[in-house]
């Protein structure tokens, strides 16, 4: 009992949300591919995965589940943190002998929250957090949509 009681609170902390947008150009050999997400978390670290086959992947991370439209396997790729406007945008140039090949691409933001610890010499001290013990952290995800690009010849 106590185990679902643990796992029913720790889902109250997550949320997922396909909040963000997404948008690659497509790219011949030796020209850029530009990708752009848009609308995700400000200030948050932005993650591209990048994969061959869309479907569904769920990544259980302990206190969140993210829940993506790419089939493993993919590869993550750091898009960078956010600006003020939640954007991060890439781009990458395709080399001039690759094969041509689609590829399929998801972005997220993460925002880490719930934890503000208390300032001061010597911390909490007779006081502090309610019950004694450090608040639980949040984890909000925030996925684009999933586009296609096509890389290569």
């Amino acid at each position: 009992m106590r185990i679902l009681l643990a796992t029913l609170a720790l889902a109250t902390f997550a949320t997922a949300q396909n909040c963000s947008s997404l948008s690659a150009t497509n790219s011949t050999n030796g020209s850029r591919l530009n990708i752009a997400l848009t609308n995700g978390a400000a200030g948050a670290p932005a993650i591209l995965v990048i994969g061959q086959t869309a479907g569904s992947t769920s990544i259980n991370l302990g206190l969140a589940t993210l829940d993506l439209g790419v089939a493993g396997p993919f590869l993550p790729a750091p898009l960078g943190v956010t600006d003020t406007t939640g954007s991060a945008s890439l781009s990458l140039r395709i080399p001039a002998n690759l094969p041509g090949m689609n590829l399929v691409l998801q972005g997220f933001t993460l925002a880490i929250g719930g934890i503000s610890l208390p300032g001061g010499p010597g911390l909490p001290t007779g006081g502090g957090f309610p019950g004694g013990g450090l608040p639980m952290p949040t984890l909000t995800f925030c996925t684009s949509n999933v586009v296609t690009a096509h890389v290569g010849n």
